[in-house]
């Protein structure tokens, strides 16, 4: 995996990059997405209106996880990578599609987002990620 890191001048500090940027590579490790040959594009950016999001172009080989600056506090910003780093993973190994149909694991939906299996997954991934990622962190330090 490639990882590239997007942001806008202003809204995110360096060390807030560097914090992204080693969470973004532990997750990577951690469920499996480190060995994939794609490319990650992690983009810091200050849109209010959503924490992140994810998506991944088959053609391209290339995933992208959105990050908003609002979500800078108390954890936010962690959880939201793990959980878009989730999304990624979802998409490469578990058929997450969500185009004009939404598909995953072989299986058509029709739901609202809060009730979608993926984002219910993603949900529960991302506290058992921030859990196990704060011990890696606290045996590092």
């Amino acid at each position: 995996m490639r990882i590239k890191i997007k942001y806008r001048t202003g809204a995110w500090t360096k060390a807030q990059r560097a914090e992204i940027l080693q969470a973004v590579k532990w997750c990577a490790h951690e469920v499996g997405l480190a060995q994939e040959e794609i490319r990650l594009n992690v983009v810091l950016n200050a849109d209010p209106t959503i924490y992140g999001d994810a998506f991944y172009d088959d053609e391209l080989q290339t995933g992208t996880i959105r990050i908003s600056s609002v979500v800078k506090a108390n954890d936010r910003h962690l959880r939201t990578v793990f959980h878009e780093m989730w999304h990624v993973h979802q998409y490469l190994n578990q058929g997450l599609d969500i185009g004009e149909k939404a598909m995953f694991r072989g299986k058509e939906y029709t739901t609202d987002y809060w009730n979608a299996p993926w984002e219910k997954a993603a949900r529960h991934k991302e506290s058992f990620l921030l859990r196990k990622y704060k011990k890696y962190l606290d045996k590092s330090a």
